[in-house]
């Protein structure tokens, strides 16, 4: 998900606070259908999420010095692409458990029937494609290959004119 937003808009940072300490990453565990999230998964989720909301916190009470702060805010930024998978996973399987029940109530309802499964299976496939693109985000990444900056040259070798075109291209 390279379109994700993971810039935190400061003004409402009480209100985001709120609402990302009350995740509920259990709920991955015990999701409606065939979840690719292992346990070890889930935890480092879990505690990427609870340290996400922890600095939300603890900037926004103003209690980081201005040198902790830029830490701080790197930290929330590499932090804040899970944060905002999770917050989309959670909100995707909430939607998945009221057509569930919604399909559960339409008993005489063929159509009705119809549209709720048609609607969980595209609800499935986006539920895989986040959990694929949550596990991408909780790899950890190796810091040689961000922020450095290489030079490669190409020079004609052994190979003759060949290699010189090669080179020259």
């Amino acid at each position: 998900y390279n379109n994700l937003e993971t810039r935190i808009n400061l003004n409402h940072l009480g209100k985001k606070t709120d609402l990302i300490s009350k995740r509920n990453v259990s709920s991955l565990s015990s999701s409606s259908s065939s979840s690719t999230l292992s346990p070890a998964i889930i935890r480092k989720v879990q505690s990427m999420s609870n340290r996400h909301a922890e600095i939300l916190s603890t900037l926004q009470s103003d209690e980081a010095s201005s040198n902790d702060a830029t830490a701080l805010g790197k930290e929330l930024s590499s932090l804040a692409n899970v944060a905002s998978l999770l917050d989309k996973l959670t909100s995707l399987e909430e939607e998945f458990k009221s057509i569930q029940e919604l399909l559960e109530e339409a008993v005489n309802d063929e159509e009705l029937q119809q549209e709720c499964r048609e609607e969980m299976d595209g609800l499935n496939e986006k539920k895989n494609l986040l959990e694929q693109c949550l596990i991408e985000a909780v790899i950890p990444k190796d810091e040689d290959d961000y922020g450095c900056d290489a030079i490669l040259e190409i020079r004609a070798g052994t190979g003759g004119d060949e290699a010189a075109l090669f080179a020259n291209d």
